[in-house]
């Protein structure tokens, strides 16, 4: 968990103000909110699916594409002479998903085959890549990338998460067709199907099959989507991964949840279902999420991290498709992009 410095003063009084007030008067204070400034950073073309994204310590976005096996960088700031620069482009697979930082700017990313014209996977098409980002700058050429490890025996690998906060070597995937995580250790590449549960299944006979699918560690515990059954859950972990006892909901209304992203309070931000939400674990009202925005910026919202930089702290990244269903009708509309999201200024509790 890391803290950074222009809001970490306030902490104190914002955390006892949040606490002390009570569920119904937090509610209330939270829905007067105005929504929050939504901005387009950048366009990709109106056939591009960005289906992930992390942030760079220098601030940097990196944006994983479906339709095409690429990641590219983008640039926050509206005057960069590079607003997008491939990074890398990877062979003898389809298209990338879930992407994040094990180490101070070495990044893992899962590829495979996943048609969304045909809807359906390719199982045992997977696979796990290192990029090691250090150096990389805005319009300089791709860099090369480094296979970790192939997972011959997954049936859809989705998102990526670190088991350790800092400094570790397993990282956490999910497989959203068979519903269960696996664990790769980045040092030996020992692979394995680490937990299965009912509550990271997909649902039966949905096509595609999409249970769990974004997935985050906090405090020895690994949250995760599941966009079939429409819910967030979370699971406690063992030293090594593997869960310490059945997986429990946290948000058991949250239609089309794909990936998300954890405040510093523990309040979920979650995109998916042409929306981002909002659901206040502090509050504790049991309610589905709120709507922080459902701007047409954010169709086909499909994953959301936070900025790191002063000048982004009070904001949220979030990655689009463009809206899922002109990759069916082929009549589209809605460039895929990533948008920001000005969410403290209009109120919503955000503090890293």
């Amino acid at each position: 968990m890391h803290f950074y410095s222009p809001y970490l003063p306030l902490l104190p009084i914002i955390l006892t103000s949040l606490i002390s007030a009570s569920p119904t008067s937090r509610h209330a204070i939270r829905a007067a909110t105005r929504s929050p400034t939504v901005t387009s950073i950048h366009n990709f073309t109106l056939d591009t699916w960005v289906e992930n994204l992390a942030v760079r310590a220098n601030g940097q976005i990196l944006a994983t594409l479906l339709t095409t096996p690429q990641v590219y960088q983008v640039d926050p700031n509206p005057s960069s002479a590079n607003p997008a620069t491939l990074v890398h482009t990877f062979p003898s697979t389809t298209g990338c998903l879930g992407i994040t930082e094990l180490s101070p700017d070495i990044f893992y990313v899962v590829t495979g085959n996943f048609s969304i014209s045909a809807v359906g996977s390719t199982p045992g098409s997977y696979s796990v890549w290192e990029l090691n980002m250090a150096g990389f700058a805005a319009g300089g050429t791709p860099i090369a990338a480094a296979k970790i490890a192939d997972f011959p025996q997954s049936v859809f690998l989705n998102g990526m998460t670190a088991l350790e906060p800092v400094g570790g070597n397993t990282l956490l995937i999910a497989d959203s067709g068979a519903g269960a995580v696996w664990s790769l250790n980045v040092d030996t590449r020992a692979v394995s199907k680490i937990i299965t549960d009912p509550l990271m299944a997909p649902t039966s006979g949905a096509d595609p099959a999409v249970g769990i699918n974004g997935v985050k560690v906090r405090d020895q515990t690994l949250y995760f989507s599941n966009t079939d059954q429409q819910l967030i859950g979370k699971v406690a972990l063992n030293a090594n991964g593997s869960a310490r006892g059945p997986a429990t909901i946290v948000v058991g209304n949250a239609p089309g949840a794909d990936d998300f992203q954890l405040d510093v309070l523990g309040n979920l931000f979650i995109a998916g279902d042409n929306e981002l939400r909002f659901h206040g674990t502090v509050e504790g009202t049991g309610g589905p999420p709120d709507v922080v925005t459902n701007s047409s910026l954010v169709a086909g919202s499909t994953a959301v991290e936070f900025g790191r930089l002063a000048t982004d702290l009070v904001s949220v990244y979030v990655s689009t498709n463009g809206g899922q269903g002109q990759y069916f009708s082929r009549e589209f509309t809605n460039p895929g992009e990533i948008v920001r999201v000005d969410v403290l200024a209009a109120g919503w509790p955000k503090l890293r």
